[in-house]
């Protein structure tokens, strides 16, 4: 069974670089290439003409994922998460969850390893594994027209009306009945299935930019250019609706997500970490 992780990164972190490469399931990959002079050599998201490396500032992470769903490699399973964010496959107590949760960028690569053993991977029986839903105190919809532009939100709504009329109305119901969201478009599955969502995001993502362009276009984001990344923030919360569709029928784990950190390393508490910090297949 073939099993390929995918770190998407847009800078250097050494940690990575001197110690990933050589695992043959995990693979680092430089999403934006072609809008910066840095060159990580490593694969990349401007490989071939059908490229969207060039619209990274709206799609983050998802121009790599745009091109792995066109181009492959094709694998049993496909995991995809950020440069400085995994999924948790481990087992320890509840309270312990603040040392697990953010770990210090030195020993980030140490628990990456631990947590996505191929060994450990290739026990997982299930058809996805998705992050938690995290900034509960608003719904789905509520969440990005608070934060975001309502705007976008709006014609992404009408483009899942257009382009998929049958799931339109329980999935939007799902963006008005549940409470945050699962965030960084991070999950793991099956290649049969990472073909179905990205086909599904996809198809409202690109339309969403085509029918957002004028309105990108007038946008002043001088104050907060952080804005700019809104095809991404919209995929967020369509895939997280879009896996609790999938949650009806299929079989899916939930997991905690586990984040870089650059503060700096405390051994007393890095000794009791690695202490509790357990892979377990029966996640």
């Amino acid at each position: 069974m073939s099993i390929k992780i995918y770190f998407v990164h847009y800078k250097n972190i050494p940690e990575f670089t001197t110690q990933f490469h050589s695992l043959p399931h995990i693979c680092h990959v430089q999403a934006g290439r072609s809008r910066t002079k840095t060159n990580l050599n490593i694969p990349s998201d401007d490989q071939y003409k059908d490229s969207i490396s060039h619209l990274n500032d709206l799609y983050c992470e998802l121009t790599f994922h745009y091109q792995l769903m066109k181009h492959g490699p094709k694998s049993n399973f496909v995991g995809l998460f950020q440069y400085s964010r995994f999924l948790n496959i481990t087992s320890h107590h509840g309270r312990f969850n603040s040392l697990v949760s953010q770990i210090p960028q030195k020993e980030f690569p140490y628990y990456l390893n631990l947590c996505l053993n191929e060994s450990i991977l290739s026990t997982l029986n299930y058809d996805l594994i998705i992050p938690k839903h995290t900034y509960k105190k608003l719904l789905t919809y509520q969440n990005y027209s608070t934060y975001h532009f309502k705007k976008d939100w709006d014609v992404m709504m009408q483009v899942i009306k257009d382009k998929f009329p049958k799931i339109a109305a329980p999935l939007i119901t799902i963006f008005h009945t549940t409470k945050g969201y699962r965030e960084c478009n991070m999950y793991y599955t099956k290649w049969s299935l990472f073909e179905e969502i990205s086909n599904f995001q996809f198809t409202v993502l690109i339309e969403t930019y085509h029918r957002l362009i004028d309105y990108h276009n007038k946008r002043n984001l001088s104050n907060d250019p952080y804005q700019r990344h809104n095809i991404a923030f919209l995929s967020e919360r369509l895939l997280s609706g879009y896996f609790d569709l999938l949650i009806q029928t299929r079989n899916i784990s939930h997991l905690n997500t586990t984040m870089m950190s650059i503060k700096k390393p405390k051994p007393i508490i890095d000794q009791l970490r690695k202490y509790i910090f357990s892979p377990n297949v029966n996640i």
